[in-house]
């Protein structure tokens, strides 16, 4: 039964419920092993059950607190067995009187890295993003190449960098808007023609024979055209990816995503520089 420490401290809660605040009750005793006979825990579960009568206004229960310490689950303890007879004993007692209250383990869900991987749609778009990132990376390496060895000046070869990242700057903000506005999967494959078109454009003006200065201009449009796509593209496919797993996922999508990102971004220019070199320009576009 509460003694008087226990009764101030349910005064103290239902001050707190008046003021508003949701109380969230957590009971464990002076070790941090739980209850380990059927008697303890029998006298446990009455405790927590006399506070939740007293405490009419709190809900939520969290049973025990140190089940993170990795003594805790150490097989000689015992502890984890003790813990999870503690936890369905109490469920049990709390819910024959009182049925709506939440009652809490401290336990942590075991961690599954690969949990967004699960969902065949969220598989697909990272093998998409994947792929994308590949090629556009690899794009950019080629086309430095191409201009550098038509002009062999380093400032046309900056410009190139500077053609697309203006488009792609000025029209993110606009670009965001739009994609929270209208079906950002179709947004998505509309910005990924786009970039179709222009990887066509450059396997057309590599064909087109021995290129002197005047074609240049060629290059950079098509790179101003592929910065326009990629703005949308990347504001309609980061919201985009939130739609394919659930909520509580999105922290494991963000990583899954992330890493693929970076693997592309280092595979994609050293597999273009690769391709120019022995297969050349042609080759390399058309990859």
């Amino acid at each position: 039964k509460l003694d008087a420490k226990g009764q101030m401290t349910i005064r103290r809660i239902g001050r707190a419920v008046h003021l508003g605040d949701r109380v969230v009750l957590e009971v464990y005793g002076a070790k941090s092993a739980p209850p380990a006979t059927a008697e303890r825990r029998t006298e446990y579960c009455s405790y927590v059950v006399d506070a939740l009568q007293h405490a009419r206004s709190v809900h939520d229960v969290v049973i025990w607190n140190e089940a993170n310490n990795p003594r805790f689950w150490s097989p000689q303890a015992g502890a984890p067995a003790a813990y999870e007879a503690l936890l369905a004993q109490c469920y049990d007692a709390i819910h024959a009187v009182r049925p709506s209250v939440n009652v809490v383990s401290t336990t942590a869900p075991r961690h599954d890295p690969y949990a967004s991987l699960r969902f065949a749609d969220f598989r697909w778009f990272l093998i998409a993003l994947t792929a994308m990132t590949v090629a556009v990376t690899m794009r950019g390496i080629v086309v430095g190449w191409q201009v550098y060895a038509i002009t062999r000046d380093p400032l046309s070869l900056g410009l190139i960098g500077l053609a697309e990242a203006l488009p792609f700057i000025s029209v993110a903000l606009f670009a965001g808007h739009f994609a929270d506005r209208a079906d950002r999967r179709r947004i998505t494959l509309i910005a990924m023609m786009v970039l179709l078109g222009c990887a066509g454009a450059l396997v057309a003006l590599s064909l087109k024979g021995p290129l002197g200065a005047g074609d240049i201009r060629w290059f950079y449009l098509i790179i101003f055209v592929s910065g326009l796509g990629r703005s949308f593209l990347m504001a309609a496919r980061t919201a985009l990816a939130a739609e394919i797993v659930p909520r509580e996922h999105y922290g494991n999508a963000s990583a899954c995503r992330t890493s693929s990102w970076q693997f592309a971004a280092v595979a994609g220019p050293a597999l273009g520089g690769l391709i120019y070199g022995f297969a050349g320009p042609v080759t390399a576009d058309g990859t």
